[in-house]
């Protein structure tokens, strides 16, 4: 439709059965283009540009390949184990039907990129799965953008790579401007470097492309929290959360919100949600123990932290959880211990050391400092130098008395 006068300048209806959906994408692509090439270039132009067009490319053969592909990403986007292992099903279907069709494998790889990040699966076991995954999709099509960003999401989660990371999401977005998760985990990767302007820049990009997206909207507020605008955080969070009261990724970013406000009561609600949400996941387990000790009942962080050491014996514990808790019962030697080990062992979740405020008791000890300097490349700030930034310049403006 033409801004000016609102004429239709194209419009067309299609009947058709769904046997190839690339087809249909194509012939309409190619309606569009040949409908619209007068009005843009002119007819003199237009004819020359006459010719078979090819605008839509098959990605795969198989129809019922690129039905269980989309299965997959729709469980994918939630963070229960469950829906993940069912993701991972799907993808692997996928492959399956068609080996050489390489979304699926941006799949795999996704899918064990973060079933190790909440410790769902040892994190030797999903680093190789992951990394294996993402590189056999580029080994397929380099110029997939989304294998670029499958690459990119394991390097900065689970390979700690924040360089490689940030060449591959680049790269992803070079190849499709509209990548909407290779938006969003650059910017997240820059929240993670103190580089928040930058950050926030893609996160609005990211939250262009899909506004509906509760999962680009918690990074975007997790990244509120960590520059320090827990508020801002809250309120992305509480909006979000109406819409889909059982997201229990917002959920759990809820929780650490209201921590950061001191809204205790209503943390513990949503910590206490969280867990049952992932079926008593210990990284969610973990996590209400830190909430229940700022919030007071310390007995309860205790008897977490027993059953984690006592579960040790059998499963993987991550010594992140255990310096949640540590820090909640204000243990502070334990808890550097547990951090050491975390980036010695460069487990999940170490790649918040540097910028979120759950360890902000540990700030001001230098041992932490030293720890969380050998986290990630690039960082410009970190969350300990900007509160003494603030204070500084709090203490600046203040009235002589």
């Amino acid at each position: 439709m033409s801004v000016e006068d609102g004429y239709h300048l194209w419009s067309e209806n299609y009947d058709r059965e769904l046997e190839d959906v690339f087809a249909i994408q194509d012939e309409i692509s190619r309606s569009i283009v040949e409908t619209l090439r007068p009005t843009l270039l002119g007819e003199e132009e237009a004819d020359k540009g006459e010719g078979e067009l090819k605008l839509v490319v098959a990605p795969t053969r198989s129809m019922e390949a690129y039905d269980y592909y989309l299965l997959g990403r729709h469980y994918w986007e939630g963070r229960y184990k469950e829906g993940l292992a069912t993701a991972l099903r799907h993808f692997e279907k996928a492959v399956e039907l068609d080996p050489e069709y390489a979304l699926p494998y941006t799949g795999v790889a996704d899918s064990y990129t973060v079933l190790g990040l909440y410790g769902y699966l040892r994190p030797e076991v999903a680093h190789s799965k992951a990394k294996a995954a993402a590189l056999r999709a580029l080994e397929l099509d380099k110029g997939l953008s989304e294998a670029h960003g499958s690459l990119g999401f394991y390097e900065m989660f689970l390979g700690l790579d924040w360089e490689k990371s940030a060449t591959e999401l680049r790269k992803a977005i070079e190849l499709k401007p509209d990548n909407a998760k290779a938006h969003v985990w650059i910017g997240y990767l820059r929240c993670l470097q103190g580089r928040f302007q930058e950050a926030f820049d893609e996160l609005g990009v990211a939250q262009r492309l899909d506004p509906l997206s509760t999962y680009i909207t918690g990074l975007a507020a997790a990244t509120h929290n960590f520059a320090g605008e827990s508020d801002t955080a809250v309120t992305l969070l509480e909006e979000a959360l109406r819409k889909d009261p059982d997201d229990l990724f917002l959920v759990w970013l809820l929780e650490a919100a209201y921590l950061h406000v001191q809204r205790y009561v209503h943390a513990m609600r949503l910590a206490e949600r969280a867990e049952v949400l992932s079926g008593g996941a210990w990284h969610f387990k973990s996590s209400t123990a830190l909430t229940y000790a700022w919030a007071g009942r310390v007995d309860k962080t205790a008897a977490v932290r027993d059953e984690l050491y006592a579960a040790a014996d059998t499963e993987y514990v991550s010594p992140i959880w255990l310096a949640w808790i540590h820090i909640g019962l204000g243990q502070k030697k334990e808890a550097i211990s547990q951090l050491e080990r975390a980036v010695t062992e460069s487990t999940p979740y170490v790649f918040t050391i540097p910028q979120d405020p759950i360890f902000f008791p540990l700030w001001p000890d230098p041992r932490f400092r030293e720890l969380a300097s050998q986290v990630g490349s690039g960082v410009v700030s970190r969350g300990w130098e900007r509160a003494e930034a603030e204070e500084v310049a709090q203490r600046g403006s203040s009235p002589e008395p």
